[in-house]
């Protein structure tokens, strides 16, 4: 083989060898950035889900206090009932002249005020009792 014959096959590899060595860098590029997108779409995702996780438990707790504060409400509701029909039994005969005992009127007056907060905002937050008066009583 002559000297040109064996530089040109050296060139030639060298040129193979060049050429092998950007591909070889190119992929290895490519895996580092696709690496990288992988870490950062797990780090979102793991952040969704221990967000997700966090609302579902204060989700979860919100209802345990709204189911309690239902139960309060139905355990008072059911007193009031009870006390109000004691009072208008033990008045049946005095009712034929349409006169009501204080005790009722209070009951009506505390049931009033109950509806009113229940209205204004719900079950589990308290607001100020409804405006009136003994007056408005009668």
């Amino acid at each position: 083989m002559s000297r040109a014959a064996i530089a040109l096959s050296l060139l030639l590899a060298c040129l193979v060898g060049a050429a092998g060595g950007v591909l070889w860098g190119q992929h290895s590029e490519r895996q580092a950035q696709q690496a990288d997108q992988n870490s950062k779409a797990l780090q979102q995702l793991t952040s969704t889900l221990t967000a997700s996780a966090d609302l579902a438990k204060r989700s979860t707790e919100a209802s345990q206090a709204i189911r309690k504060a239902t139960a309060s409400l139905q355990l008072a509701q059911a007193q009031n009932i009870k006390d109000f029909r004691h009072e208008l039994q033990s008045t049946a005969t005095d009712r034929v002249g349409c006169v009501f005992p204080a005790g009722v009127m209070r009951s009506i007056s505390a049931a009033r005020d109950s509806a009113a907060t229940a209205a204004a905002h719900g079950v589990v937050d308290t607001v100020p009792a409804a405006t009136g008066g003994p007056a408005d009583d009668r």
